[in-house]
């Protein structure tokens, strides 16, 4: 009996595991159990995961070996020592432990984790034998909560700061809600209103009747609108605002509290004061009017002309008494004077009927000196007179007609434009304008885009490769107007009508008015030949580039035979001299090859590595002198440093000269040493090369200028001819340096 309940309990304990096993994924919750086998040192005690705690750990399942380091690793520096304390406050007090913690995975990601962890006793032997916990990956939780408590502050300080008041009146009448700026007005704290004071306090007696009559209505029908009251601040002065308000209802329908907007409307009521008492002046502001003005009596005489009047036209009071003295004399022409006269009275006439103004109505006016000025009569019926306003249009009429010619000249121009002309209205984004050329370069007409859908369907069908995307959001990117506006350029394919394919050049200009898009206007150039003549002229340029590498590589090539040849001579002579003269010879002729063999792998067919190239120069001259020279080590400071062709042709053959000559004579008799090669440019851009050696040095009678030998001579002459200097050093060994600017005109070596 007792092997079968144990058989059932085991049973159920895997199935138990299973459901959890399953359970933990959805839930982001996994599980995990120290075996307490020390409790004086923890990190001994065996540790285990569940499959959710790796996938929280950032882990596959039996991916890594559970152990206590790994675990301590993942917590973030910060929480470590905090989550350790809170283990061994556990352990040690025997109580349920509940820390939040953040955990860096090993894909470099945070994650945000919540443990809950307690010890199991064994109670027959009073001692902890388990310590079993939970892990919960609680990122998104943390997230949604700061992000709501981010929102919460934003909705209350809108609430708070907004340019109103905001407030809420129960059933009674009483402040539950007031915002920070209703307060301010009224130089009350919170603590002072909020369910304390009835709004009744708050207004003045007339505000107060006005509340009375109000606050029922609000109650039934559920809101007011622009109320004009007047509250009273702590200090007890008055303030003007406008109220609206709506009720807030329960479920059955009863009013339970209400939602108040108050504006503060102390500079409306200020300026109507001053309105008020501008009336008084009206007679002294029409007279100083810059729109001349007249009042007619009903009788047809003219009652009143400002002094505006009289400076536009000329004409004074004396010399126009009624309105048939007017049209005389503005009207010359009777055709023209009986034409104006039925079109003014024909305005006056449907202005009485309808109870509107009178016109606009445009006329020709002559002046008093002949001059002629288009102008625009309106006016509106007062009683019996005519109050009547003239504006003057005769520089609008004059920059509407200079605009026609503009416009026309523009036309005549665009048709003779190869190139298409376009103009887009940024409101409808369709094309408000397109040039004949347009057709004569793509095939459509402005019909045929209309056949199409429209300007974003054509666009669609025609601008190849996808580069219609960046087209529909040109006016998005340019809704507000930039910094600097100036000519924007794309480079489009787009499908003709007789289907082939264009490159076309679109330069283009959005244009604003009072900051706001109205337009953009462009040409479409037709670039297909440049297009294609740049791209034989690139694929003629890589032509050139590897023929001009196969020279490089076939001087190489010949250069390394007459290397061989040298070599094989080398081997027939027995005259010492003679053979370390064909061996110079071959480093001078091989450092020549390794120029051209590192410009055939370069990149840059006009400029050298040079850093590179001396490195080869000096791996070749050390394996050509053999186990001799094993004990001569070669120090390299090299900066990336790069010169033409004729310049690395000198240089090339001075680094072999001198590595040379400081391998043969520097070191006798098998002595251990050091060769230098310094390579780094200047602040005056000049290019600082230093071969130095800690040998036998020269001898101190040695005239270095003034030797015999070629080696020598070739340093100098190269240097010259590099248009550089020489400076030779004698302390502890032999130093030559070599400075020289890296171009010098056109110069060839």
């Amino acid at each position: 009996t007792t092997s079968a309940q144990l058989g059932q309990t085991q049973e159920f304990g895997r199935d138990s595991e299973a459901r959890l096993a399953l359970v933990q994924p959805s839930a982001c919750v996994g599980s995990w159990e120290v075996e307490l086998q020390s409790l004086e040192d923890f990190s001994r005690n065996p540790l285990w995961w569940s499959d959710q705690t790796f996938r929280i750990f950032g882990y596959e399942p039996g991916a890594v070996r559970v152990t206590h380091e790994l675990f301590q690793s993942a917590i973030a520096s910060e929480d470590r020592a905090r989550v350790l304390a809170e283990i061994q406050a556990a352990l040690r007090e025997r109580k349920h432990v509940e820390v939040e913690h953040r955990v860096i995975r090993p894909d470099g990601l945070t994650r945000v984790v919540l443990e809950h962890a307690e010890v199991i006793y064994d109670k027959a032997e009073n001692r902890p034998v388990r310590f079993i916990g939970t892990v919960q990956d609680i990122t998104e939780h943390k997230q949604a909560t700061e992000l709501l408590r981010e929102s919460s502050k934003v909705i209350q300080d809108l609430y708070d700061n907004a340019p109103c008041g905001y407030h809420s009146l129960d059933k009674n009448g009483v402040c539950v809600r007031m915002n920070d700026t209703e307060l301010r007005w009224l130089g009350y704290n919170r603590d002072e209103i909020i369910g304390k004071i009835k709004f009744s306090d708050l207004v003045t007696p007339a505000g107060l009747r006005i509340y009375n009559q109000t606050f029922p209505v609000l109650k039934k029908h559920g809101w007011i609108h622009d109320v004009e009251t007047e509250m009273v601040r702590k200090n007890g002065t008055v303030l003007p605002v406008l109220l609206s308000a709506t009720a807030i209802l329960d479920d059955k329908g009863d009013f339970v509290a209400s939602r108040s907007t108050v504006f503060d409307i102390t500079e409306r009521k200020r300026m109507e004061v001053e309105l008020r008492a501008s009336e008084a002046h009206f007679r002294q502001t029409v007279e100083a009017s810059p729109v001349p003005l007249s009042v007619d009596g009903a009788d047809g005489k003219i009652e009143y002309l400002n002094r505006q009047f009289i400076e536009t036209f000329g004409y004074t009071r004396k010399e126009l008494p009624d309105q048939e003295a007017w049209q005389t004399r503005a009207y010359p022409q009777p055709e023209y004077r009986r034409a104006m006269a039925r079109r003014w009275d024909a305005a006056v006439a449907r202005a009485v009927t309808e109870g509107k103004p009178i016109g606009p109505v445009e006329a020709e006016v002559t002046c008093k000196d002949d001059s002629v000025r288009t102008v625009e009569f309106v006016g509106t019926v007062v009683g019996h007179r005519l109050l009547i306003a003239v504006k003057d249009l005769t520089e609008h009429k004059q920059a509407e007609k200079a605009l026609r010619q503009s416009e026309e000249k523009f036309r005549r121009i665009a048709a003779n434009l190869e190139d298409a002309i376009y103009s887009v209205d940024a409101r409808t984004r369709e094309f408000s304008y397109l040039s004949p050329a347009f057709e004569k370069v793509l095939g459509y007409t402005l019909d045929d885009i209309s056949n199409m859908g429209g300007r974003s369907a054509f666009l669609s069908r025609v601008v190849y490769k996808g580069k219609f995307d960046e087209q529909k959001g040109r006016f998005e990117r340019w809704k507000s107007p930039p910094t600097e506006i100036g000519t924007l350029c794309d480079e489009e394919w787009w499908r003709c009508k007789d289907g082939t394919l264009k490159c076309i050049e679109d330069r283009w200009m959005p244009v604003y008015e009072a900051g706001r898009l109205v337009t953009t206007d462009g040409v479409l150039c037709d670039i297909t030949e440049r297009k294609r003549t740049e791209q034989a002229i690139r694929a003629s340029l890589e032509e050139k580039t590897v023929l001009l590498k196969e020279v490089h590589h076939r001087v190489k090539n010949n250069l390394q035979i007459v290397v061989s040849l040298l070599n094989l001579q080398a081997v027939r002579v027995k005259n010492p001299a003679a053979l370390d003269t064909l061996q110079e010879t071959g480093n001078r002729v091989r450092s020549m090859a390794l120029l051209h063999e590192t410009l055939y792998r370069s990149q840059n067919l006009a400029q050298v590595n040079f850093a590179s190239y001396i490195e080869s120069i000096c791996g070749h001259l050390f394996r050509s002198y053999g186990p001799k020279m094993a004990r001569v080590k070669l120090e390299r400071r090299m900066e990336e440093v790069s010169i033409d062709l004729d310049q690395a042709v000198a240089c090339g053959l001075i680094i072999n000269e001198l590595v040379s000559n400081a391998l043969k004579h520097a070191f006798p008799e098998g002595r251990a040493g050091r060769i230098t090669v310094e390579l780094q440019t200047t602040a005056q851009d000049q290019v600082r090369l230093r071969v130095a050696d800690d040998g036998a040095g020269l001898p101190a009678q040695l005239d270095i200028r003034q030797t015999e030998t070629l080696g020598h001579q070739l340093v100098f002459m190269l240097a010259e001819k590099l248009h550089g200097t020489v400076e030779v050093k004698r302390d502890g060994g032999t130093a030559f340096c070599i400075a020289f600017q890296t171009k010098h005109g056109d110069e060839r070596l």
